[in-house]
This record gives C-alpha cells, structure tokens and sequence, in this order.
C-alpha cells in the first residue's frame, strides 16, 4: 500500500500539469470570448453615444439659461461670437467688456462638445458650436448620423461642416416645402425672437409631421420611379419578341 507521502506526489503539481487544457478546449474558450465580445461590445458603444447626446443636451440647456441672464443684465443684447465664453465664464461689465465689472459670471466653464471634443463656437457649423449673437441662438455641431440616430431636434444640432463631403456648411433644415414645413420654420421664427416654451413645442410638432410626410413622399417618389421601370422593361421585352 503506498505512503500518504507517495499519494501526495502522485496527484500533487505534476498530476495537475498533466490534467491542463487542451488546444480544442482552449479554442472552444476563446469562441465564446468572441461571441460575448461580439455581443458586449456594441451595445457599450450605442450606451457610449447615447450618453454623449444626453450630455450635450444637457449642456445645451444650460448654456441658454446663461444666455438668457446674461441678456437680462446686458442691457437685451447677447454676447458677441468672439467673446461667447469670456462673456459667459468672467466677470464683465454692463458694456460686455470680460475680466471687468461685476456682472456674472454664468457658467463655471465652457462647455466641451462630446461628439467634437471641442468647445469653439462660431457663427456656422465649423466648428464645436453655432451660435448666432443676434438671437442667441446656440447649436450642437454633430456627425450626420447621430442626428437619425438619436431623432435629435433641428433646435439643439445642426449636422458639421463636410461630414457629406462638401466644402459648404449644410443650411438645409430637413423639413422639405410641404405645408406643415411652412408652419415649423413660421413657429420656428417665433421661438427664437419669443423664447416661448410653446412656439418651442409647436414648432416640434409641425417639423414632426414636415419630416413625416418628406418621407411618404420619397416612399411614393420611389414606387413612381419603380413603375416607370417596370412599364419600360415590359415594353422592352415586347420589342425584342417581335
């Protein structure tokens, strides 16, 4: 019978070495490391992006509160586009002058764009923000595809300069000529010369349905162009036959 001592060296380190993985096991592992991998790893980035819009949404919101105080001790008028975040961020006097008087600040610092990793403003959709001195209207340069992503407001974004390739700032406001687009751009001009929380609200209605019904008129386009399609391969085929 042998020892407890020789027990202990049959099943001690060697035994154990002798019991590893083999290469078909560890293949089967790394499978599955794959899948979850596969499986973890876009929904993290979709989380990721999601907490960008959120963030930039949130930041939006206090920028025009700022502005709005800012207006409100400024004799009505806003901060110049070269000075938005001195004006913002400093002490500065009735005259808009920063780093001078005693008015402000209202906000601790400028605010970084998520999606731009800047917080630049300029008069267009160069750079990390548009901002428009004469309304105080303030924007969120974004990537095209986070606008259809996230179904983000033509009030909060407005899609970067030459993310479609073109040396040209996109104008375009995605609302088509229908008359519900009409009505978003009238509303639209109220909110921004009112600040109404209601012509905000309209205004998001009537775009809603300008977008809407933009796309059922390029589903129809499409099936008018794919019955012209069809009529013309058939008359084709009736050609070739005779």
């Amino acid at each position: 019978m042998p020892t407890f001592r020789e027990c202990l060296r049959k099943d001690g380190p060697r035994s154990a070495r002798r019991r590893g993985m083999s290469l078909t096991e560890i293949l089967i592992v790394v499978v599955i490391i794959g899948i979850l991998a596969g499986l973890v790893l876009p929904h993290y980035k979709d989380t990721s992006r999601r907490a960008k819009a959120t963030t930039l949404l949130t930041d939006l919101q206090k920028v025009r509160g700022a502005l709005q105080r800012y207006r409100d001790e400024h004799g009505g008028v806003f901060p110049r586009v070269g000075r938005l975040w001195d004006g913002l961020t400093e002490f500065t006097a009735v005259d808009g002058t920063p780093r001078t008087g005693s008015l402000g600040p209202y906000l601790s610092a400028a605010p970084i764009n998520q999606f731009t990793g800047g917080s630049e403003a300029a008069a267009d959709n160069t750079s990390d923000w548009e901002y428009d001195e004469g309304t105080g209207r303030v924007r969120g340069v974004v990537p095209a595809d986070v606008i259809g992503e996230f179904a983000l407001s033509p009030l909060d974004v407005v899609e970067m300069a030459n993310s479609d390739g073109s040396d040209e700032p996109d104008d375009d406001d995605g609302l088509g000529e229908s008359r519900y687009a009409e009505k978003a751009r009238q509303y639209y001009e109220k909110w921004q010369e009112s600040g109404s929380e209601r012509d905000r609200e309209r205004y998001e209605q009537y775009a809603q349905k300008a977008r809407d019904r933009l796309k059922e008129d390029e589903s129809d386009d499409r099936e008018e162009k794919k019955d012209k399609k069809d009529k013309k391969d058939k008359k084709d085929k009736g050609d070739q036959s005779k």
